[in-house]
């Protein structure tokens, strides 16, 4: 039992960041954005695959709009290799 519940307490945070994160870019603010789907993507790294994917399909999207390629390509290799494995499951 205690350990659904800390996987529900990082549920929720990761929620809570990548709101956030969005929240930020909509104003423009990739940088803050960028921390928070970090944020987000920490919490959920080994744990929820699917929700893995998503924070790297956002992180992506966040370093392509401030023009870091290398960034934006390293977690697109991560959105990809998460997606694949979901499709395999």
């Amino acid at each position: 039992m205690i350990k659904s519940e800390s996987l529900r307490e990082k549920i929720s945070t990761y929620f809570a960041h990548t709101g956030l994160s969005k929240l930020h870019a909509e104003k423009g603010q990739y940088l803050k954005a960028i921390d928070r789907a970090k944020l987000a993507f920490k919490t959920v790294k080994g744990k929820r695959l699917e929700k893995v994917k998503n924070s790297a399909l956002l992180l992506n999207g966040f370093y392509k709009k401030i023009q870091l390629t290398d960034s934006a390509y390293h977690y697109y290799k991560i959105y990809t290799n998460a997606n694949d494995s979901i499709k395999e499951q």
